[in-house]
């Protein structure tokens, strides 16, 4: 097996090089390699960027065992091709994104399973005063980092509408989709009504003898809100939005009304932070699973609040993000009261040497008191450096580090689970000029 690894990876490395070696040629009306124009207001523009990365993981607890006895080494040689089309016209905007992957195993075949990321993003200004905005997220993965890849393509969804991927699964089919938009209508210069919604879906496909109990489920909602812009730099709003969460075709339902009050600030040309907060009431009627409550119907009244803020500081980019609100159980209870918060950092060592780092923590509290309910804790932190070369060619070195525990249905004992990942990666990207 580890001779038929060796093999794959030695083929697609071939190819890479090969390929990087033919691309210098820039014919015309190629846009440089890796390089994507960025369409202005007013311009004309479609591009294609093709490209595939071929990474070797290693893995200390490829099957997500607790405790320090009977984990399993893996090294973990992954594929993966990816396609991106961007469109830009005066009034449309269209992006389209898509990457397969392909994974081997040495030890671990429930990690060696296929994937698929695929996200959209579409704009249109129908008028001065009125424009619509849309976004898809879907994904198919199986091993854990599919699933944190699969996260960060998520900021294409307004932070309040974003699934909870605080779970994270060996060897489980995990399908998430995520569907939405909004229109936004301008009253006067300064002031602007907006209405949307979205769709979220999510379904494990899991063996008979897991013995997870993983929860499917799905969640609808919409929001109406204004905001005015009260100077240069300071945007104030107000937003009422609700949700229907719908786990296990029906068996238990929650809707949740929240009224926010939004505060947009920017800063400087180069640093925003956008803050919203309100109170939010749920409902939730059926049966809890497992058995461990039978018929319930309750009313809670909590707060719900979060925000982003983004620096732009020479070569330094930070990134932090917060949320507490009512959300899905990501599998593992059908509604929790979840506080998540993230972080981002990025710097550029130099010419073609770029460093990254990231961290997510992310807390559900059950919201029905029952034997055997505990708050379930998610962490993740991530490292890594990027050498580009010429052609499109790139190469990186990352280490990641998860760990989860506690559980919140009293037939799935977590305890404490943690991963460390050390991950080595070759890419070539070629972007192509196809017109205007």
């Amino acid at each position: 097996m580890a001779h038929k690894i060796n093999s794959y990876m030695a083929m697609v490395v071939a190819c890479i090089v090969a390929a990087a070696i033919a691309a210098p040629a820039q014919q015309a009306g190629q846009a440089p390699a890796g390089a994507v124009p960025n369409g202005e207001a007013g311009t004309r523009s479609n591009y294609i960027t093709t490209g595939v990365s071929v990474s070797s993981t290693f893995d200390n607890n490829a099957l997500n065992t607790a405790g320090p006895s009977g984990r399993v080494l893996d090294e973990l040689v992954t594929i993966n091709p990816h396609v991106q089309f961007q469109l830009d016209r005066p009034r449309t905007d269209w992006g389209l994104s898509y990457s397969p992957g392909f994974a081997f195993s040495q030890n671990a075949p429930q990690t060696a399973a296929n994937s698929e990321l695929l996200s959209s993003t579409f704009m249109h200004r129908f008028t001065p005063r009125l424009n619509l905005s849309l976004f898809n997220d879907f994904s198919i993965t199986t091993s854990g980092y599919d699933q944190y890849q699969a996260s960060v393509s998520d900021t294409n969804v307004p932070v309040a509408e974003r699934p909870n991927s605080s779970l994270l699964l060996i060897g489980v089919k995990r399908q998430q989709s995520v569907t939405g938009g909004s229109m936004a209508y301008a009253l006067d210069k300064h002031s602007q009504l907006t209405f949307g919604g979205s769709y979220t879906s999510l379904s494990f496909n899991q063996p008979s003898n897991s013995g997870l109990n993983l929860l499917d489920s799905t969640t609808y909602s919409a929001h109406a809100g204004y905001t005015h812009q009260r100077s240069a730099r300071h945007t104030l709003g107000v937003e009422y939005s609700a949700s229907r969460l719908v786990t296990q075709n029906g068996t238990f339902t929650m809707l949740s009304h929240t009224a926010s009050v939004t505060s947009n600030f920017a800063i400087s040309a180069k640093q925003s932070l956008s803050l919203f907060a309100g109170p939010q009431i749920s409902t939730s009627t059926g049966t809890y699973p497992f058995g461990l409550v039978t018929a319930i119907s309750f009313r809670a009244v909590s707060w719900t609040a979060g925000g982003q803020y983004s620096l732009q500081v020479g070569r330094n980019r930070i990134a932090l993000g917060a949320v507490r609100q009512v959300s899905d159980g990501a599998g593992i209870s059908p509604a929790v009261r979840l506080t998540s918060a993230n972080l981002g950092l990025t710097r550029s060592l130099a010419r073609a040497w770029d460093a990254s780092l990231a961290g997510q923590y992310s807390l559900n509290d059950p919201l029905v008191s029952a034997a055997g309910l505990r708050p379930y804790q998610f962490w993740s932190a991530q490292a890594g450096v990027t050498r580009k070369f010429a052609a499109g060619m790139s190469f990186s070195v990352s280490y990641w580090r998860t760990q989860q525990e506690g559980n919140l249905i009293g037939l799935l004992p977590m305890g404490s689970i943690d991963h460390n990942r050390a991950i080595v990666t070759v890419a070539y990207d070629l972007t192509h000029s196809l017109g205007k």
